[in-house]
């Protein structure tokens, strides 16, 4: 029987050595750019490992460090390109830190204990996730030494969190509809279990009860159900502007009110998504600086990872409008 071919040999720290004449202890401190090692050094073992075709063993590393080099991102929608967009810059700043990400996803808005072992088991140096964390995971996290931020939403207990500033959000989107003219505003959100969803309805009903107007709150599953119930809605309310939890809401919105030649009604999203994506048309929504909000994130979780700082710190970010029109 014919034997199968055998993999060629891995090029080691050892053949670099060969190579160059250097001790391999000399070739190891110039592949991570220590300073002791002289940029000649540095310059002669670098092109030896492009040449033999080196690749360092991420293994061996991550057996020293007692982690991986990886870090989970969870989020619940891989729909969303708000979660894309914000991965890329995740992935960027992880990237020169020299992390790699690993996506999870989950139908819920919170982080469950299945999805939360399994990262346990991946043993990822970090956690960055977008849904809302409980007591029972931040107790796991620090039971198992590793590190988890919120990122996007606030989280109530002792974990680490990024977000921006939801209520104020809320109400610039209700100021925006009043000085349009709408007195018949609805919100339109999934849960107002999530903390984002509740801060941006509070902020958009603080500034439309001030203003002695109408609100109405519609609660939707999903994208599907959310335009069935909004064509029910609009034969039997008066609306004239509609405030959407994000950008994706806002435009099933708009694709139901051209269907029900109800254009009329002013519509804001939340999230900004046009930024990265060019649709062809425009809309009102509210955007926040994501890659700032991203390379704070990496950077919080780079400190907890590599000096296993315990406590939580928390940062929230400004939001602001931007207009369909330009204004």
């Amino acid at each position: 029987m014919k034997q199968p071919a055998l993999r060629n040999k891995r090029v080691t720290i050892k053949d670099i050595a060969s190579e160059t004449g250097f001790s391999a202890q000399t070739v190891s401190l110039a592949l991570r750019n220590k300073e002791c090692i002289t940029e000649n050094t540095r310059n002669v073992v670098n092109e030896a490992a492009r040449k033999l075709g080196y690749v360092k063993n991420s293994t061996a590393i991550n057996l020293r460090k007692g982690h991986t080099n990886m870090v989970a991102i969870v989020y619940d929608n891989i729909t969303n390109p708000y979660f894309s967009i914000m991965t890329r810059y995740l992935q960027h700043y992880l990237r020169e830190q020299e992390y790699i990400l690993l996506i999870f996803t989950t139908d819920s808005y919170f982080l469950d204990l299945d999805t939360f072992y399994h990262i346990l088991s991946c043993n990822v140096a970090g956690v960055i996730s977008f849904l809302d964390v409980d007591e029972n995971i931040a107790k796991l996290s620090k039971q198992n030494n590793l590190p988890v931020l919120v990122l996007g939403r606030k989280s109530g207990n002792s974990i680490s969190w990024i977000t921006t500033s939801e209520n104020n959000g809320g109400a610039l989107a209700a100021r925006y509809l009043m000085e349009r003219g709408c007195k018949n505003n609805l919100h339109i959100t999934y849960s107002l279990d999530m903390i984002c969803g509740k801060e941006r309805y509070e902020g958009f009903l603080r500034e439309i009860k001030n203003a002695g107007m109408k609100e109405d709150l519609l609660l939707v599953l999903g994208y599907s159900p959310m335009k069935k119930l909004l064509k029910a809605y609009l034969k039997e309310h008066e609306v004239d502007g509609i405030f959407a939890f994000n950008d994706m809401i806002a435009y099933a919105a708009l694709s139901v009110l051209k269907e029900e030649k109800r254009e009329d009604i002013k519509v804001v999203g939340f999230d900004n998504i046009q930024e990265t994506f060019k649709f062809p048309f425009r809309i009102s929504t509210i955007g926040a600086d994501k890659k700032a909000m991203a390379k704070t994130a990496v950077s919080v979780l780079m400190e907890k990872i590599n000096n296993g700082d315990e406590s939580a710190e928390n940062h929230i970010f400004d939001v602001f409008l931007v207009s369909e029109d330009g204004e």
